[in-house]
């Protein structure tokens, strides 16, 4: 009975620092589940905001052909193949290029020249334009309109895998469009982009991957 006296306060005292010290370490696990899920979940929006955010790529335009001191051609308004080829070897941005230009073909309102069979709206100040559904690597497109002088000149885009868009005229004084060019290239990045389903499908997926770890990996 005098044992039992003499460490039953020892052993309450005990119990309540066993309580407390799980109580912490309960508290220190929810706190990084908490920190894990979020971390996931962040994850997962940055990947679909990446999908969201997909799409052509700007290249350049005449201006930035006459702004540089280094470029060393002539009729900057024109979107003739050394220009072109000038903008995406001088892109300033961080993605890698397919380099090497082709002309593929070239779009004026009712008639075209070069290959088939690229379909689209080619009026006015804003239309659509589709590829051939074999259509295979890389593909630029430039719009052109008037000349330096008028407001207009010519820019250029890298499609980033997508094979169909919408085009406007509104950085090049909103003139009527003259003709759209698509461009071929032979060589691909190095690591191409995700196509957007792609990138959808792994923002699902790891969305997925939260529900499972909130369902069962902390449970």
């Amino acid at each position: 009975m005098t044992y039992s006296v003499m460490f039953f306060p020892f052993f309450v005292k005990t119990t309540r620092i066993n309580e407390h010290t799980h109580g912490e370490v309960g508290m220190s696990k929810n706190i990084f589940k908490q920190g894990f899920l979020a971390g996931l979940f962040f994850l997962s929006i940055l990947f679909l905001t990446n999908t969201v955010l997909a799409g052509p790529i700007y290249i350049g335009n005449s201006l930035d052909l006459i702004n540089d001191i280094n470029w060393n051609g002539s009729k900057a308004h024109q979107d003739e193949n050394y220009n072109v080829n000038w903008l995406v070897d001088n892109y300033s941005g961080n993605e890698t290029l397919p380099t090497d230009l082709t002309l593929y073909g070239k779009w004026e309102k009712s008639w075209q020249a070069g290959n088939t069979p690229f379909t689209g709206d080619f009026w006015g100040k804003e239309g659509n334009w589709l590829a051939p559904d074999t259509w295979e690597g890389p593909l630029y497109y430039s719009l052109k309109t008037g000349s330096i002088k008028s407001g207009g000149g010519f820019e250029l885009w890298y499609a980033n895998g997508e094979t169909s868009g919408n085009w406007d005229t509104f950085d090049l004084g909103n003139h009527n469009l003259s003709h759209i060019s698509f461009w071929s290239s032979t060589s691909s990045p190095p690591n191409p982009v995700p196509e957007p389903s792609t990138m959808v499908l792994l923002g699902l997926g790891l969305i997925g991957i939260v529900g499972m770890a909130k369902d069962r990996f902390f449970s």
